[in-house]
């Protein structure tokens, strides 16, 4: 759980971000489903319903070709995302042509960084 300050050091801290941000370990996710019983699912959680569902759902990346639906098994998510990298490898890599953003890049780049430099380049 980061607070306040722990958010502020990670600068992740946003006047919407909440007093406390839960954070999952490594390799594992929180899956929103708040049903014990998946007949009882609601209507939007077998599809890729962005406005309903209360967050990203990644078992959406698994969806079932017989039946067109999302399947609700948060065991085939193998992986998390939004913890700060723990080494370079972990580290993503963004590639551009536009010359003028050579001096502008500090080495590495913030995650909070990114979307100034990419409004210099659009």
């Amino acid at each position: 759980m980061l607070d306040r300050s722990q958010q502020r050091e990670l600068e992740i801290h946003h006047e919407h971000s909440g007093e406390l941000i839960a954070l999952a370990e490594r390799d594992c996710w929180f899956p929103y489903y708040y049903w014990l019983d998946d007949g009882k699912a609601p209507f939007f959680a077998r599809t890729v319903d962005i406005h309903n569902k209360p967050g990203y759902d990644p078992c959406e990346l698994f969806v079932d070709a017989q039946t067109k639906t999302i399947p609700l098994r948060p065991g085939l998510v193998k992986g998390s995302h939004g913890l700060p990298a723990e080494g370079d490898e972990q580290l993503a890599v963004m590639i551009c042509s536009d010359k003028g953003l050579d001096n502008y890049a500090p080495e590495p780049l913030a995650a909070t960084q990114f979307l100034g430099m990419l409004y210099r380049v659009i």
